[in-house]
C-alpha cells in the first residue's frame, strides 16, 4: 500500500484490516518517509524495497497512475465515479 497520508502506517494497516484487506507486505506512507507520490519518490522507495514487484491501484490519475508508470510500476486507475454507492 502506498499513500500520501498524515496517518502512520500502523493506523493505515488497522483501517485496511478492518475493511478486509490484510495481505500487504509493506505500507508506504508519505508522513513516515517524508516523500510523496506526486513527485514519484514514494514509488521509488516502494519499488526498491520490493524488487519492482508491485501493482498500484489509485483514484488520482496523475499522482497514482502517471507517476507510478513513470517510475516503472504497474498501475490501475480506480475511478471514483464508477463506484457503487449503497444508500
Amino acid at each position: 500500500a502506498i499513500s500520501d497520508m498524515y496517518l502512520r502506517k500502523e493506523q493505515i494497516r488497522e483501517i485496511l484490516t478492518s475493511c478486509g484487506y490484510e495481505r500487504f507486505d509493506n505500507i508506504y506512507v508519505s508522513s513516515e518517509y517524508g516523500i510523496g507520490k506526486r513527485d514519484g519518490k514514494l514509488f521509488i522507495a516502494a519499488k526498491s524495497d520490493n524488487q519492482g514487484k508491485l501493482i498500484h491501484v489509485g483514484d488520482n490519475y496523475i499522482a497514482d497512475v502517471i507517476m507510478g508508470k513513470n517510475k516503472g510500476i504497474k498501475t490501475v486507475y480506480y475511478s471514483l465515479s464508477q463506484r457503487t454507492h449503497n444508500t
